[in-house]
């Protein structure tokens, strides 16, 4: 690659980073559905044409918010349940914008298929982590896709409650991992 093909990747990337950025900003202060892609494009410096050089819509733009911290909060390759759930736990802590702005979405979703198909898929990669987590540690288990969608479910049920913190959200995950058996590094076999 050369230099100036490098320096236009590298300021490609830091556009997206700043509307990215924006977006958190304005959507977090205004709501989604009141907030403008002008708004944004503005408040990162840039115009709404380079808006939609790197995004087809504000759907787009707050999806890849969402999915983004999500998957930086929660790496694929965790081997255990325990760094899972302190993974979804540090989401919530960290980035105090990601819950209000997933509810939000969630409302919108009901009225827009493709917003509806990329929710599901964050949704869907949160529970294949956990289905992995839960198969690597304990291989005995024998309903690991169904424990994962019930910790996922937990997770959006507590983690999507206005006001809910982050211990909200530890105590609904280490409920669910009490219930299916999990605590304390073994499963319990049902009976």
């Amino acid at each position: 690659m050369t230099n100036v093909s490098l320096l236009k990747t590298n300021q490609r990337e830091e556009t997206r980073r700043r509307l990215m950025e924006a977006a958190v900003t304005v959507f977090s202060r205004g709501g989604y559905e009141r907030s403008t892609v002008d708004v944004v494009a503005r408040t990162a410096g840039y115009s709404k044409g380079a808006f939609y050089v790197h995004f087809d819509s504000k759907e787009a733009l707050l999806l890849q918010v969402l999915s983004e911290a999500a998957h930086d909060a929660a790496p694929v390759d965790s081997r255990d349940l325990q760094s899972v759930t302190e993974a979804l736990v540090a989401l919530v802590r960290e980035r105090p914008y990601w819950a209000p702005l997933a509810s939000e979405f969630a409302a919108h979703a009901w009225r827009n298929d493709e917003v509806r198909a990329g929710m599901a898929a964050m949704w869907e990669r949160f529970v294949a982590i956990l289905h992995n987590a839960l198969t690597l540690e304990f291989p005995e288990s024998t309903a690991p896709f169904e424990q994962a969608e019930l910790l996922v479910t937990l997770f959006r049920g507590a983690a999507m409650q206005p006001g809910a913190s982050d211990l909200d959200v530890r105590r609904a995950l280490d409920a669910g991992c009490r219930l299916i058996g999990a605590d304390n590094g073994r499963l319990r076999r049902a009976a």
